[in-house]
Protein backbone atom coordinates (compact mmCIF):
# COMPACT_ATOMS: atom_id res chain seq x y z
CA UNK A 1 0.00 0.00 0.00
CA UNK A 2 1.35 3.05 -0.52
CA UNK A 3 1.88 6.14 1.80
CA UNK A 4 -1.07 7.80 -0.04
CA UNK A 5 -3.52 4.88 0.75
CA UNK A 6 -1.83 5.01 4.35
CA UNK A 7 -3.97 5.53 7.52
CA UNK A 8 -2.44 5.65 11.47
CA UNK A 9 -3.94 2.36 12.19
CA UNK A 10 -2.12 0.92 8.82
CA UNK A 11 1.03 2.01 10.26
CA UNK A 12 0.52 -0.71 13.24
CA UNK A 13 1.15 2.23 16.15
CA UNK A 14 -1.07 1.81 18.94
CA UNK A 15 -0.36 3.90 21.73
CA UNK A 16 -2.49 2.66 25.02
CA UNK A 17 -5.08 4.96 26.75
CA UNK A 18 -2.34 5.67 29.77
CA UNK A 19 1.15 5.12 27.56
CA UNK A 20 3.15 8.01 26.07
CA UNK A 21 4.21 8.04 22.37
CA UNK A 22 8.21 6.64 21.62
CA UNK A 23 10.00 8.58 19.44
CA UNK A 24 10.01 5.73 16.86
CA UNK A 25 5.95 6.04 16.79
CA UNK A 26 5.78 9.79 15.98
CA UNK A 27 9.01 10.04 13.69
CA UNK A 28 6.57 7.15 11.55
CA UNK A 29 3.73 9.45 11.36
CA UNK A 30 5.41 12.48 11.20
CA UNK A 31 8.34 14.05 9.14
CA UNK A 32 9.85 17.77 11.00
CA UNK A 33 11.60 20.22 9.81
CA UNK A 34 14.17 21.91 12.37
CA UNK A 35 14.83 25.15 10.70
CA UNK A 36 11.11 26.01 10.07
CA UNK A 37 9.88 23.91 12.81
CA UNK A 38 7.22 22.55 11.19
CA UNK A 39 5.77 19.05 12.04
CA UNK A 40 4.25 17.21 8.60
CA UNK A 41 2.13 14.28 7.95
CA UNK A 42 3.89 10.99 6.83
CA UNK A 43 1.21 9.90 4.97
CA UNK A 44 -3.12 11.38 4.35
CA UNK A 45 -4.28 11.04 7.73
CA UNK A 46 -7.67 12.24 7.05
CA UNK A 47 -9.69 13.95 4.28
CA UNK A 48 -8.70 16.81 6.53
CA UNK A 49 -4.86 16.07 6.95
CA UNK A 50 -2.97 15.02 3.84
CA UNK A 51 0.25 14.14 3.16
CA UNK A 52 2.68 16.88 3.46
CA UNK A 53 0.12 18.79 5.11
CA UNK A 54 1.44 20.85 8.45
CA UNK A 55 0.57 18.28 11.09
CA UNK A 56 -2.36 19.71 13.68
CA UNK A 57 -4.73 22.35 14.33
CA UNK A 58 -4.56 25.35 15.40
CA UNK A 59 -4.83 27.52 19.22
CA UNK A 60 -3.51 30.04 21.00
CA UNK A 61 -1.60 28.32 23.47
CA UNK A 62 0.25 26.15 20.19
CA UNK A 63 -0.89 24.02 17.79
CA UNK A 64 -1.82 20.66 18.81
CA UNK A 65 -1.76 17.72 17.45
CA UNK A 66 -3.25 13.92 17.82
CA UNK A 67 -1.71 10.58 18.07
CA UNK A 68 -4.23 7.42 18.03
CA UNK A 69 -6.58 9.41 19.70
CA UNK A 70 -4.95 11.27 21.87
CA UNK A 71 -4.51 14.72 21.42
CA UNK A 72 -0.63 16.45 22.51
CA UNK A 73 1.02 20.01 21.86
CA UNK A 74 3.09 19.89 18.82
CA UNK A 75 6.26 21.20 20.98
CA UNK A 76 5.78 17.89 23.03
CA UNK A 77 5.70 15.58 19.73
CA UNK A 78 8.34 18.02 18.43
CA UNK A 79 10.52 17.27 21.87
CA UNK A 80 10.07 13.62 21.74
CA UNK A 81 10.32 13.62 17.57
CA UNK A 82 14.47 14.94 18.28
CA UNK A 83 15.67 13.98 21.74
CA UNK A 84 13.52 10.62 21.97
CA UNK A 85 12.21 11.46 25.32
CA UNK A 86 8.57 12.25 26.07
CA UNK A 87 8.25 15.71 28.23
CA UNK A 88 6.74 14.09 30.93
CA UNK A 89 7.14 15.61 34.61
CA UNK A 90 7.80 19.21 33.46
CA UNK A 91 6.70 21.27 30.44
CA UNK A 92 7.80 23.00 27.62
CA UNK A 93 7.66 26.60 26.60
CA UNK A 94 8.64 28.69 23.66
CA UNK A 95 11.96 30.75 24.73
CA UNK A 96 10.76 33.58 22.82
CA UNK A 97 6.85 33.89 23.82
CA UNK A 98 6.06 33.04 20.52
CA UNK A 99 3.86 30.10 21.06
CA UNK A 100 3.42 29.04 17.45
CA UNK A 101 7.27 28.97 16.45
CA UNK A 102 8.32 25.54 17.73
CA UNK A 103 11.79 25.17 16.42
CA UNK A 104 13.66 23.00 18.16
CA UNK A 105 15.84 25.80 19.69
CA UNK A 106 13.14 27.68 20.59
CA UNK A 107 12.08 25.35 22.89
CA UNK A 108 13.17 24.71 26.19
CA UNK A 109 12.01 22.02 29.54
CA UNK A 110 11.15 22.46 32.63
CA UNK A 111 10.99 20.23 35.23
CA UNK A 112 8.02 20.46 38.11
CA UNK A 113 4.57 21.38 37.97
CA UNK A 114 3.90 25.07 36.08
CA UNK A 115 2.19 26.98 39.21
CA UNK A 116 -0.48 29.18 38.33
CA UNK A 117 -0.80 32.67 40.12
CA UNK A 118 -4.51 33.31 40.23
CA UNK A 119 -7.03 35.57 42.44
CA UNK A 120 -9.62 34.19 43.77
CA UNK A 121 -12.16 37.68 42.72
CA UNK A 122 -10.18 39.15 40.47
CA UNK A 123 -12.09 42.29 41.14
CA UNK A 124 -11.03 42.54 44.95
CA UNK A 125 -7.37 40.49 45.66
CA UNK A 126 -7.04 39.71 49.31
CA UNK A 127 -3.79 41.04 51.55
CA UNK A 128 -3.28 37.15 52.06
CA UNK A 129 -3.21 36.30 48.21
CA UNK A 130 -0.59 38.99 47.62
CA UNK A 131 1.60 38.25 50.62
CA UNK A 132 1.41 34.60 49.77
CA UNK A 133 2.50 34.95 45.86
CA UNK A 134 5.01 38.04 46.52
CA UNK A 135 7.69 39.46 48.75
CA UNK A 136 7.90 43.64 49.19
CA UNK A 137 10.95 45.16 49.83
CA UNK A 138 10.46 48.74 51.50
CA UNK A 139 13.56 50.35 50.98
CA UNK A 140 12.97 49.79 47.32
CA UNK A 141 9.29 49.88 46.80
CA UNK A 142 9.88 46.70 44.63
CA UNK A 143 7.87 43.62 45.09
CA UNK A 144 9.09 39.71 43.60
CA UNK A 145 8.33 36.49 43.42
CA UNK A 146 8.26 34.34 46.55
CA UNK A 147 8.69 31.24 44.42
CA UNK A 148 9.12 30.39 40.87
CA UNK A 149 5.84 30.31 39.03
CA UNK A 150 7.78 29.17 35.38
CA UNK A 151 10.51 30.22 33.14
CA UNK A 152 9.33 34.32 33.11
CA UNK A 153 8.32 34.11 36.99
CA UNK A 154 11.55 33.01 38.81
CA UNK A 155 11.94 33.36 43.00
CA UNK A 156 13.01 36.47 43.64
CA UNK A 157 12.49 38.30 40.42
CA UNK A 158 10.87 41.98 40.13
CA UNK A 159 7.42 42.07 38.94
CA UNK A 160 5.73 44.16 37.17
CA UNK A 161 7.02 45.82 33.38
CA UNK A 162 6.24 49.68 32.53
CA UNK A 163 2.63 50.30 31.45
CA UNK A 164 2.87 54.43 30.50
CA UNK A 165 3.82 56.28 33.58
CA UNK A 166 3.21 53.30 36.27
CA UNK A 167 4.20 49.35 36.36
CA UNK A 168 1.73 46.50 35.70
CA UNK A 169 1.70 42.95 36.87
CA UNK A 170 -0.17 40.21 35.21
CA UNK A 171 -1.91 37.79 37.13
CA UNK A 172 -4.26 35.14 35.62
CA UNK A 173 -6.00 37.09 32.46
CA UNK A 174 -5.72 40.67 34.45
CA UNK A 175 -3.49 43.52 35.04
CA UNK A 176 -2.62 45.41 38.14
CA UNK A 177 -0.80 48.61 38.85
CA UNK A 178 2.32 47.18 41.49
CA UNK A 179 1.12 50.35 43.40
CA UNK A 180 -2.00 48.67 44.57
CA UNK A 181 -0.39 45.15 45.18
CA UNK A 182 1.88 46.83 47.26
CA UNK A 183 -1.08 48.90 49.23
CA UNK A 184 -3.10 46.29 49.44
CA UNK A 185 -0.11 44.14 50.88
CA UNK A 186 1.10 46.18 53.05
CA UNK A 187 -2.22 48.11 54.25
CA UNK A 188 -4.88 45.55 53.43
CA UNK A 189 -6.86 48.10 51.69
CA UNK A 190 -7.57 48.00 47.48
CA UNK A 191 -7.57 51.16 46.22
CA UNK A 192 -7.61 52.34 42.33
CA UNK A 193 -4.77 53.96 40.82
CA UNK A 194 -5.03 57.86 40.59
CA UNK A 195 -6.21 58.30 36.71
CA UNK A 196 -5.70 61.50 34.31
CA UNK A 197 -9.62 61.13 33.63
CA UNK A 198 -11.70 61.49 36.91
CA UNK A 199 -14.93 59.95 36.49
CA UNK A 200 -16.98 60.97 39.32
CA UNK A 201 -17.42 64.60 41.39
CA UNK A 202 -15.11 63.21 44.12
CA UNK A 203 -13.01 60.32 43.76
CA UNK A 204 -10.95 57.56 46.55
CA UNK A 205 -7.74 57.13 44.86
CA UNK A 206 -4.00 55.77 45.76
CA UNK A 207 -1.47 58.58 44.56
CA UNK A 208 2.24 59.26 44.53
CA UNK A 209 3.86 62.20 46.92
CA UNK A 210 7.05 62.66 44.71
CA UNK A 211 5.04 62.51 41.51
CA UNK A 212 7.18 59.32 40.27
CA UNK A 213 4.15 56.69 39.93
CA UNK A 214 7.14 53.97 39.50
CA UNK A 215 8.48 54.67 43.18
CA UNK A 216 6.41 52.22 45.14
CA UNK A 217 8.16 52.85 48.32
CA UNK A 218 5.27 52.42 50.99
CA UNK A 219 5.98 56.15 52.54
CA UNK A 220 6.11 57.53 49.10
CA UNK A 221 2.15 56.23 48.48
CA UNK A 222 -0.80 58.04 49.80
CA UNK A 223 -4.46 58.19 49.86
CA UNK A 224 -6.20 61.04 48.30
CA UNK A 225 -9.86 62.12 47.26
CA UNK A 226 -9.56 64.53 44.57
CA UNK A 227 -13.03 67.01 43.85
CA UNK A 228 -13.16 68.34 40.62
CA UNK A 229 -15.52 71.70 41.12
CA UNK A 230 -15.91 72.41 38.01
CA UNK A 231 -18.69 70.42 36.36
CA UNK A 232 -17.86 71.65 32.61
CA UNK A 233 -13.92 70.30 33.00
CA UNK A 234 -15.76 66.80 34.25
CA UNK A 235 -18.15 66.91 31.35
CA UNK A 236 -15.26 67.55 28.43
CA UNK A 237 -12.65 65.03 30.20
CA UNK A 238 -15.23 62.12 30.15
CA UNK A 239 -16.34 63.26 26.65
CA UNK A 240 -12.68 62.35 25.82
CA UNK A 241 -13.09 59.18 26.62
CA UNK A 242 -16.59 58.77 24.74
CA UNK A 243 -18.29 58.67 28.15
CA UNK A 244 -21.39 60.09 29.89
CA UNK A 245 -21.88 61.48 33.29
CA UNK A 246 -23.63 58.30 34.28
CA UNK A 247 -22.08 55.30 35.77
CA UNK A 248 -22.10 52.43 32.98
CA UNK A 249 -23.40 54.01 29.45
CA UNK A 250 -21.01 55.45 27.43
CA UNK A 251 -21.41 57.05 24.01
CA UNK A 252 -20.46 54.57 20.89
CA UNK A 253 -18.93 56.60 17.96
CA UNK A 254 -19.12 53.66 15.79
CA UNK A 255 -22.39 52.56 16.04
CA UNK A 256 -23.59 56.50 17.09
CA UNK A 257 -25.65 55.28 19.96
CA UNK A 258 -25.53 55.43 23.74
CA UNK A 259 -24.60 51.87 24.90
CA UNK A 260 -25.49 50.22 28.63
CA UNK A 261 -23.94 47.90 30.63
CA UNK A 262 -24.18 46.00 33.96
CA UNK A 263 -21.44 44.10 36.01
CA UNK A 264 -22.78 40.53 37.51
CA UNK A 265 -20.20 38.57 38.93
CA UNK A 266 -17.62 40.52 38.55
CA UNK A 267 -17.92 40.49 34.89
CA UNK A 268 -18.98 43.51 32.38
CA UNK A 269 -22.20 42.38 30.10
CA UNK A 270 -23.44 44.24 27.55
CA UNK A 271 -27.29 45.64 27.98
CA UNK A 272 -27.54 47.25 24.13
CA UNK A 273 -27.42 50.47 22.18
CA UNK A 274 -30.23 53.13 23.01
CA UNK A 275 -30.46 56.62 20.82
CA UNK A 276 -30.70 58.25 23.83
CA UNK A 277 -29.12 58.59 27.44
CA UNK A 278 -32.67 58.63 29.54
CA UNK A 279 -33.59 55.41 27.10
CA UNK A 280 -30.16 53.55 27.93
CA UNK A 281 -30.44 54.69 31.60
CA UNK A 282 -34.13 53.12 31.32
CA UNK A 283 -33.20 49.49 30.06
CA UNK A 284 -30.01 49.56 32.62
CA UNK A 285 -32.01 50.12 35.25
CA UNK A 286 -34.60 47.18 34.35
CA UNK A 287 -31.94 44.71 33.55
CA UNK A 288 -30.27 45.37 37.29
CA UNK A 289 -34.03 44.78 38.71
CA UNK A 290 -33.99 41.25 36.55
CA UNK A 291 -31.00 40.29 38.13
CA UNK A 292 -32.08 41.15 41.78
CA UNK A 293 -35.26 39.47 41.45
CA UNK A 294 -33.34 36.12 39.58
CA UNK A 295 -31.06 36.37 42.46
CA UNK A 296 -33.88 35.84 45.00
CA UNK A 297 -35.34 32.92 42.79
CA UNK A 298 -32.17 31.52 43.30
CA UNK A 299 -31.82 32.02 46.78
CA UNK A 300 -34.75 30.86 47.51
CA UNK A 301 -34.83 27.63 45.70
CA UNK A 302 -30.89 27.05 47.12
CA UNK A 303 -32.60 27.66 51.19
CA UNK A 304 -35.47 25.24 50.12
CA UNK A 305 -33.49 22.28 49.17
Amino acid sequence: MSKKGMSEEGTGIRVGVAQNPTQAQVQALFDYCPERGLLTNRFTRSRLSRLGDQAGWFTKAGRQVSVNGESYAVKKIVWLHVTGEFPSGGYIVNKNGNKQDDRIDNLEFFEGEKIVILFENPDLPTQEEVREYFNYHPRSGRMTYRITYGPARLEGQVIGRPHIKFDVCKVGAYHYPVARLVWLGHRGEWVRNESRIRTYVEEDVLGHKNGNQRDNRIGNLERRVLSIVDDEERRLALLKVNRTEIAGINWDIGRQKFIARIVVDGRNMLVGGYPTVATAEAARVKALKEIEESDKILAEITGGS
